[in-house]
């Protein structure tokens, strides 16, 4: 299996603006509200960091995947707990996203459908796609979608312009640094899980600028979200802002061109449900990997089918997953910042 790098920047820019549309920005409006700005600026420096520590560990042993170089550098035990947790992690990530796109299409599309049959037809894709070659497939995919959803998610704030007032950014730091710290931690929390570029790595043959592409990715999204952000501000106010579940829609339903193009939360909505379909199929892929490569299974098929009856029943199991009170900030500092540096001061020293 080989993917490119182009492949590898659109599939992090779609994780970007899935991350970020789902979980993001509502609830780092509600804590920075017009300092957001700032809050983006801090949460970008440190989710660059931490993808290029992620990177460079990868690189220092490029045909190797997490699971297996975190056994060279840490030795058997402990690298096994650490790649375990590594799974685990993504594994979580793939409940939380599923259940985040099944209350969606429950509560805004298909309202008469019961929740089970959603899960149920998503997870059937999910398996059909890792069948079919798995990352490949899906890093195809990713270069046919992330263009449509970079048009569809940049168009939009050049069509709200005339409608937005900047004097809605007043004052600029009102002294409450904790509520411009929570919401850096969660901006920071989506922007910087970017740890599929540890597992991944290994299927890139030409490793030369592929630092380049994957922060470029980090930022392009990172931008996005920073002046979406801004915009909702600019056209809702701080307070109205900050009390919005899901701001970057009701920012496409604002939008009004000469009476004519309307109904932008339409087509953000289209091609988002496609970002995460995408977001969903490499981590549940990346999962399913994992587990064959740290338990040496040959058959990741078999793997994969276990993997989705017990996402099914984790999903069936919770009536209202509220992802805010699980996915803590220190999970995601711990995940994507402090162990790819460990991981990297001791690679290196090892290497040397």
């Amino acid at each position: 299996m080989n993917i490119s790098k182009s492949q590898m920047f659109w599939m992090i820019f779609i994780s970007e603006i899935v991350l970020l549309t789902y979980f993001a920005l509502g609830p780092a409006l509600k804590q920075a509200r017009q300092d957001i700005w700032i809050s983006f600026i801090f949460a970008s420096v440190g989710a660059i960091v931490g993808t290029f520590l992620m990177i460079k560990v990868s690189l220092l042993y490029p045909n190797q995947s997490i699971i297996q170089y975190c056994q060279t550098i840490l030795g058997k035990f402990l690298g096994k707990m650490v790649a375990f947790s590594y799974i685990c992690f993504w594994f979580f990530i793939s409940i939380v996203l599923l259940r985040a796109q099944a209350d969606f299409i429950s509560m805004n599309l298909l309202n008469k459908t019961p929740l089970f049959i959603i899960v149920l037809l998503v997870i059937v894709l999910i398996i059909y796609v890792n069948w079919q070659s798995g990352i490949t497939t899906i890093a195809r995919c990713s270069e046919v979608i992330g263009p449509l959803l970079f048009i569809a998610a940049f168009l939009p704030l050049f069509l709200n312009v005339t409608h937005m007032d900047l004097n809605q950014l007043l004052p600029i730091y009102t002294d409450n640094k904790r509520s411009i710290l929570s919401g850096t931690l969660i901006t920071f929390c989506f922007i910087g899980e970017t740890s599929m570029i540890m597992m991944v790595t290994a299927y890139i043959k030409d490793t030369k600028k592929l630092s380049a592409s994957i922060l470029g990715a980090v930022s392009l999204g990172t931008l996005w979200g920073g002046l979406m952000s801004v915009a909702v501000v600019l056209i809702f106010g701080p307070k109205a802002s900050a009390d919005m579940y899901h701001p970057q829609y009701m920012f496409m339903k604002s939008i009004s061109v000469l009476n004519f193009i309307q109904n932008f939360d339409l087509i953000i909505t289209f091609f988002t449900q496609f970002g995460i379909l995408i977001k969903l199929f490499y981590q549940f892929s990346i999962s399913s990997s994992g587990i064959s490569q740290l338990l040496n299974i040959k058959k990741q098929k078999n793997v994969s089918w276990v993997l989705a009856i017990i996402l099914f029943l984790c999903l069936m199991m919770t009536r209202d997953l509220n992802y805010q009170s699980f996915l803590k900030p220190w999970i995601f500092v711990v995940f994507n910042f402090a162990i790819p540096l460990l991981l990297w001061t001791v690679g290196k020293i090892r290497s040397n």
